[in-house]
This record gives structure tokens, sequence and C-alpha cells, in this order.
């Protein structure tokens, strides 16, 4: 499974996941990208999308 991590996922957290491919939004250079292009981006080659942001959007399709 591809998982993104999202800048503000601690990187320490790619331990709980040690059978899984994790990269981060910076690893992609997808820092300040706004949330319906990124979110469209992500979907093509992750699996996972993990953040803890409140403020994101949940479809890719804004």
């Amino acid at each position: 499974m591809r998982i993104l991590f999202d800048e503000c996922v601690p990187i320490d957290l790619r331990g709980l996941f040690p059978d899984h491919t994790i990269i981060t939004v910076t690893e992609q250079d997808w820092k300040g990208t706004k949330n319906g292009e990124f979110l469209k981006r992500a979907a093509v080659g992750f699996d996972l999308f993990l953040t803890i942001d409140k403020k994101s959007q949940f479809s890719a399709e804004s």
C-alpha cells in the first residue's frame, strides 16, 4: 500500500506502517498545492492520504 503523509503528520509515524510505502507531501514536492488539485494528484498515485488537518477537503471533485 502506498500512503501519503500530509505535512502536518509527524514523520515518526512511519514506523507504524512497516509493510507499506510511505511518502510525504514534501518528498513529492507538493507542499503548498491547493486542496482540490492536491487531492486529484494524491488519488492517482496513493491508496491512502493521512492528515490531521481539520481544514482539508474530502473530495477531489472540488
